[in-house]
């Protein structure tokens, strides 16, 4: 099982914190001053510590589900969740093992009835309300809501439809909601809502740029520059926070220099490199991409540097990197937190921003970490946990 302790955030926090620099951090596309990047992120630290080590590795073939089954205790201590998984479902992820995650305490109220849940899960879901989709229970349990959203997704499986309110979140999270990005948001949404998380960043093969977020065309071609590509991937899948800063300070490039080398004489001063160190790694990572988002083995006649020492680690290139991202905890802390604030929001009307319980975060993690790091498992996860299932007016 996955650690649930652990943001690398202290080199970072040290960078933010003596980040005064000028050029180049504004996270949205070159030229604009920035846009969504980092929406409805966690906190900085936010990541949770609640979740419970032990159990053992989920099996693959199972159901969704394996979460029990049974209202926990209201009032009472956190409850353990576990289960077995039996019959396969669009995760592929259960078998029979029991999960060891810490569910967080759920108020006296206890959950909302099942019609009131169902309704926050179409709105999250399907981005309105429609009818269930099988006869609703009497009581609502977690294996229930768990089952609800593996329905959900299988039928968009099924149906080659991604759910309309599942698209919009991946095209926010991983599109930071690029004009003209929307199809192929929802293709990623599609080929990816019952895979492993670990497949929006990995990149095997450079040449093929569909097969990561890092190296979707769009991406690159609206983020030309280190440190905005650097900034984006911070934001988006690190929750680091970072505010636009005007781009208007860049050294005129000398002959025979890469844009690299510009970059690092421009951001040596103190003032800059608190933030640069921090963001730019990411971007040099990317530098064998031009600002068409083709691929390229040297610049202005001298050969790429794609190496970087980021705090997920050293990496040498995209492929190095991507994995880093790929594996990272600290990116499905993000992931978690920003699921559950969209959830939260287009289901009850709630902003729960960086104020949302790191129990809930952690249990969250735990559930996708403990079933094959299912993206399937997150979603059940985010509509399991109080803050979306409890009793209690939505807005």
């Amino acid at each position: 099982m996955r650690r649930m302790v652990g943001w690398s955030w202290v080199s970072l926090v040290l960078g933010l914190a003596a980040c005064g620099g000028r050029y180049d951090v504004g996270s949205g596309p070159d030229g604009s001053g920035g846009s969504d990047a980092g929406s409805g992120g966690t906190e900085l630290g936010s990541g949770g510590t609640a979740a419970a080590n032990g159990g053992s590795t989920v099996g693959s073939g199972g159901s969704a589900v394996g979460s029990g089954g049974t209202q926990p205790g209201s009032g009472g201590s956190a409850t353990a969740v576990g289960g077995t998984g039996a019959g396969g479902s669009a995760s592929g992820a259960g078998g029979s093992a029991a999960a060891a995650c810490v569910y967080p305490e759920l108020p006296p109220e206890g959950f909302a009835e099942p019609a009131v849940v169902w309704r926050r899960i179409s709105r999250f879901l399907y981005g309105e309300e429609r009818e269930p989709l099988t006869a609703l229970p009497e009581d609502t349990t977690l294996e229930w809501i768990a089952a609800q959203v593996d329905a959900v997704v299988r039928q968009g499986q099924e149906a080659g439809e991604p759910p309309a309110g599942l698209v919009r979140f991946v095209h926010r999270w991983g599109f930071s909601n690029l004009e003209g990005t929307e199809a192929r948001a929802r293709q990623w949404t599609l080929d990816n809502m019952a895979a492993p998380i670990s497949g929006f960043f990995s990149v095997t093969a450079t040449n093929q740029p569909t097969q990561s977020l890092l190296i979707e065309p769009s991406f690159l071609q609206s983020y030309t520059r280190i440190s905005s590509r650097g900034a984006l991937i911070a934001n988006q899948f690190l929750c680091a926070g970072l505010s636009p800063i005007a781009e208007d300070g860049l050294l005129p490039a000398q002959p025979g220099e890469t844009s690299r080398q510009t970059l690092q004489r421009t951001t040596s001063p103190a003032v800059c490199s608190g933030c640069h160190s921090v963001i730019d790694p990411f971007g040099f990572g990317l530098s064998h991409y031009d600002a068409a988002g083709e691929y390229r083995d040297d610049e202005n006649g001298l050969p790429i540097d794609a190496t970087g020492s980021s705090i997920l680690g050293e990496f040498d290139g995209v492929v190095e990197m991507s994995l880093l991202l790929a594996n990272s905890e600290d990116v499905r802390y993000c992931l978690a937190g920003q699921l559950l604030d969209f959830a939260a929001q287009e289901a009850r009307g709630l902003e729960l921003g960086p104020k949302h319980l790191p129990i809930e975060t952690g249990y969250i993690v735990c559930e996708s970490g403990e079933h094959s790091d299912s993206f399937l498992r997150m979603i059940q996860a985010v509509v399991m946990v109080p803050s979306f299932s409890m009793a209690g007016p939505d807005m």
